[in-house]
């Protein structure tokens, strides 16, 4: 089954409850992890719902990442400054030197508006990773 995305936001009906919800959740706490049994819309629920939701808002900057196979600690660095060179019109400095901490302290002090970043599909990284990578070293630290 493929998930909808955040283009198929005007196919994705009927879970508004649970869109708000969860939306909800996230403003509540600064980590949320949404789970359930296999195949019953999670992604769909965050991409076409929950993340279509936040981004029509003027005070969120939502990142969305869900490529677990390769470098994930690189490639989430590089998805967070994009988005908030994107966001706010300013080059964001390299991320090669600062831990994940840092980069998400540095690229949310540009802001105006608060960082979101909705790691979709999480289950994969431990799929493609060992236990003790860089992800797996500096995720805790900057989830606190």
């Amino acid at each position: 089954m493929i998930p909808y995305e955040a283009d198929d936001a005007l196919f994705f009906f009927g879970r508004e409850k649970e869109t708000r919800l969860i939306a909800a959740n996230l403003f509540a706490s600064p980590l949320t992890l949404l789970y359930g049994a296999s195949r019953v819309g999670k992604s769909s629920i965050l991409r076409a719902g929950v993340i279509n939701h936040l981004r029509a808002r003027d005070d969120v900057l939502v990142v969305e990442f869900h490529t677990w196979q390769t470098e994930p600690l690189g490639d989430l660095q590089a998805a967070i400054a994009g988005a908030v060179a994107s966001a706010s019109g300013q080059d964001v400095p390299p991320t090669d030197s600062t831990s994940l901490a840092e980069n998400l302290a540095a690229c949310t002090a540009r802001l105006d508006r608060r960082l979101m970043v909705i790691l979709d599909q999480f289950e994969e990284y431990f799929l493609y990773h060992p236990q003790d990578d860089a992800f797996a070293q500096e995720f805790p630290t900057a989830v606190m």
